[in-house]
């Protein structure tokens, strides 16, 4: 065969070019086994001669080779890695050969040649996308087939031959007999029967099968502080870090089962349960998705995060419940029904009906996609579901009670009526017709499907955008463009999460806090901007109508918000005793360092705060009660202040930080806005303290002090970060008329820049609030 690559495939006579190629398929028709796989190097060897016509004429041969006996019986991953030296090539005619084999290889490899593909420039994949949408739909049906395979596809087809006959006499026979008294649809779902045959003749191959299996941890999109990153206090830097994984990981649709993988699994898992921003939730989830799909059976061990999924379905936006829908119907493609049983009746007992509807209906989903895989529904099992959702289809939740329903019939179109006769007799006439009327739908039902998450290749440059652009950014997408809907704070899970096991720094991660018992803050993108005049939207779903009905009606939800992010906050300990609690539990040396008057001896002791931070983890109001007075927030160094305001940072991860410790170091935090040098550590800071409690309580403690700066520029600074942080965190639960009392204030000043700072916060609550801003503001 290298002779014949070589001396007859490329040769000038069209007779020799024909029975070289030929000849090669002959050799192909006479292989043992599937494959051809020595056949296919013979002619990739021969793609780096110096000829081009033999480059060309062997490249037409694979090509010859993959339409004749199709994806299975060729190996198209060996010959789809010729694709970027076939491009590559200088000659042109060696380039339009290659489009030929890609067009083929693409008709049964699908999205397993992408990978492939984005080794080639831009254009040359956008000449391929052009072809491939031309091509016609591929039927993958090979046209020869190798001799040991022969015999087996001339019965299958004389099977499907006889079945078809079968299919026809019956059609005929129902045109003929029974057409009189059928409907149309009916009659058209009769005629359909004949064609079922020869379809079923048409074999179907998985591209994940062809696909060459990625090495995600290996990824040029990985960023390598991936594990410092993903735990950093700003939201961005989590987001970028989770986007570089989801760019590794969707290199391909098959992903190697590298054991690296289960510490960013389980780093995963974390920002899934506890981050408070609903965006790098998302995005996790997206990882999950994309790592389970390209994993299949292989992430079996990563079934341990489906408890913390299920968790997260009392989130009520449509778009972040499709996300954890697909996300957990990928995950059930990495176990069976057994798996996920225990996890779903669990949560099945959630007190959050939305968490009890949501895990019923992925229940439903596993039993549909069980009826068409190779591991059948066993008897212990549908014992077990039998009995959770005849429980749940008498719950208090009308949500509930429909999802059990839906599930119930969908469990007996799979399994039939007679498994299930004990248990539909305890339900009374009308909930069993509602399972029969379930279970008589189109068999191709599912309860709540998610639409998957696109799998396919990415880049470093088509990342997803966080959702807190700048005010002037284009739109951004449907699935954040409002902010959320209120909801009651959730129960963080009794058992939390394992931490990530791979090595990261401490300034990464350097306390451990259990999972915040706070809601998520409001949705970080961007409202749409509301024009002068405009009337407002007419469905009061986001946080602005909330707040401007809240206005309308003083007793409305919104105005209940607003009055408990007002409400004086409760102290644990009195002020006497804990100023004494914290002399016991502070280091001596550290008292010392911080009362002395030399600044650098109160660096150092500052210093020394995080270590010790880090090790004790002690009550987070003693130390706040602490700092008040050692060093105090009248700190003339800027140094010491920003070690402070570091550690206050810190203190956001004790398991005690709550709302006392904010009351109590909000005041320094708010009058540094306006200092040059410590104006970022301390605004971000503050929206750390918002993403542990909420935006509407940061904002009502620290604008009295806001209020109280004289400097027109420090000034200016507050008001710039009043609006950049509603950019990001919405309007919900925030008190309207105090601060647009303020900003009126300010709208009054002398200064053109604050006046200027007052303007930006008033656009950025109009695009919240609406036109209804204008009665605030009169």
């Amino acid at each position: 065969m290298p002779s014949v690559a070589e001396k007859c495939l490329g040769s000038m006579r069209t007779g020799t070019r024909n029975a070289a190629r030929e000849l090669v398929l002959l050799y192909a028709e006479k292989e043992d086994v599937k494959g051809c796989e020595g056949l296919v190097a013979d002619l990739s060897d021969k793609l780096s001669s110096k000829q081009p016509k033999v480059v060309a004429a062997n490249v037409a041969a694979l090509a010859a080779l993959v339409t004749e006996f199709g994806g299975e019986q060729v190996h198209v991953r060996a010959v789809s890695k010729c694709i970027p030296v076939v491009f590559a090539h200088a000659d042109k005619n060696v380039r339009a050969e290659g489009a030929q084999l890609a067009v083929q290889l693409h008709r049964w490899m699908g999205a397993a040649l992408s990978p492939i593909l984005s080794q080639l420039k831009d254009i040359q994949v956008k000449e391929l996308e052009a072809k491939f949408a031309e091509a016609p739909a591929p039927e993958q049906q090979p046209m020869r087939y190798l001799t040991s395979l022969k015999r087996q596809a001339e019965q299958q087809s004389r099977e499907h031959g006889r079945s078809a006959d079968t299919s026809d006499q019956d059609t005929d026979r129902t045109a003929t007999y029974t057409h009189d008294g059928l409907n149309d649809d009916d009659y058209a779902a009769a005629t359909a029967a004949g064609g079922a045959g020869s379809a079923a003749a048409t074999t179907q191959s998985d591209p994940y099968d062809m696909a060459e299996p990625c090495h995600p941890l290996r990824s040029r999109h990985l960023t390598p502080q991936f594990f410092e990153l993903v735990c950093a206090t700003k939201w961005q830097d989590r987001m970028n870090a989770l986007e570089s994984l989801y760019a590794a990981l969707t290199e391909s649709i098959r992903i190697w089962p590298d054991p690296g993988l289960d510490a960013y699994v389980q780093a995963l898992q974390v920002r899934i349960h506890k981050d408070a921003n609903i965006n790098v939730v998302l995005q996790a989830c997206k990882c999950i998705d994309a790592l389970c799909r390209g994993l299949r059976q292989e992430g079996a061990a990563y079934m341990y995060v489906l408890p913390t999924l299920l968790e997260k379905l009392k989130e009520r936006k449509p778009s972040t419940v499709d996300v954890l829908q697909s996300t957990l119907d990928a995950m059930y493609g990495c176990g069976s029904l057994s798996d996920i049983l225990e996890p779903v009746s669990s949560a099945a007992t959630h007190k959050n009906p939305a968490v009890k509807g949501g895990s019923v209906r992925f229940l439903g989903r596993c039993i549909a996609k069980s009826s068409t895989t190779s591991s059948p529904l066993q008897a212990a099992d549908v014992k077990v579901i039998a009995a959770l959702l005849v429980q749940l289809m008498s719950d208090g939740a009308g949500d509930v009670r429909d999802a059990a329903a839906s599930s119930m019939g969908i469990l007996l179109r799979v399994v039939g009526e007679r498994p299930l006769l004990p248990y539909l007799d305890k339900l009374d006439e009308i909930k069993r017709a509602k399972v029969r009327e379930e279970a008589s739908g189109s068999a191709a039902a599912v309860v709540g499907a998610a639409v998957p998450i696109s799998n396919g290749p990415s880049t470093a440059s088509s990342k997803v955008p966080p959702a807190t652009s700048a005010p002037k950014a284009a739109p951004v997408s449907q699935a954040s463009a409002v902010p959320s809907k209120s909801t009651a704070p959730p129960r963080a899970p009794a058992k939390p999460p394992m931490a990530p096991t791979a090595p990261a720094s401490k300034a990464s991660a350097p306390l451990t806090r259990p999972p915040s018992t706070k809601g998520p803050p409001a949705s970080k993108a961007l409202p749409p901007r509301v024009k002068a005049g405009a009337a407002a939207p007419t469905a009061p779903t986001t946080a602005a109508a909330a707040t401007a009905a809240a206005a309308a009606a003083p007793r409305g939800k919104g105005h209940a918000q607003r009055s408990a992010e007002n409400e004086p906050v409760r102290f644990r300990y009195a002020p006497e005793e804990a100023e004494a609690r914290a002399l016991e539990l502070m280091p001596e040396r550290i008292q010392a360092q911080l009362a002395s008057s030399q600044w650098k001896e109160r660096l150092e002791g500052a210093q020394a705060l995080g270590p010790w931070l880090e090790t004790e983890q002690p009550d987070a109001e003693l130390v706040a009660r602490f700092l008040t007075k050692r060093p105090g927030w009248k700190e003339s160094n800027f140094q010491v202040m920003g070690e402070v305001i570091k550690h206050l940072q810190s203190m956001t991860m004790l398991p005690s930080f709550d709302r006392p410790a904010i009351a109590l170091t909000v005041q320094p935090l708010s009058e540094k806005l306006g200092d040059m040098k410590l104006k970022g550590a301390a605004g971000e800071t503050l929206c750390q303290y918002a993403e542990v409690t909420s935006l509407g309580f940061v904002l009502a403690q620290s604008l009295p002090y806001i209020s109280g700066i004289k400097a027109p520029k420090a000034q200016a600074d507050a008001l710039a970060w009043i609006d950049q942080t509603l950019l990001a965190f919405g309007v919900q639960g925030v008190d309207m008329p105090g601060l647009v009392a303020f900003v009126s204030t300010c709208l009054k000043s002398a200064n053109a820049a604050v006046r200027s700072g007052a303007t930006a916060v008033v656009v950025t609550l109009a695009r919240y609030v609406g036109p209804s801003l204008l009665r605030l503001l009169q």
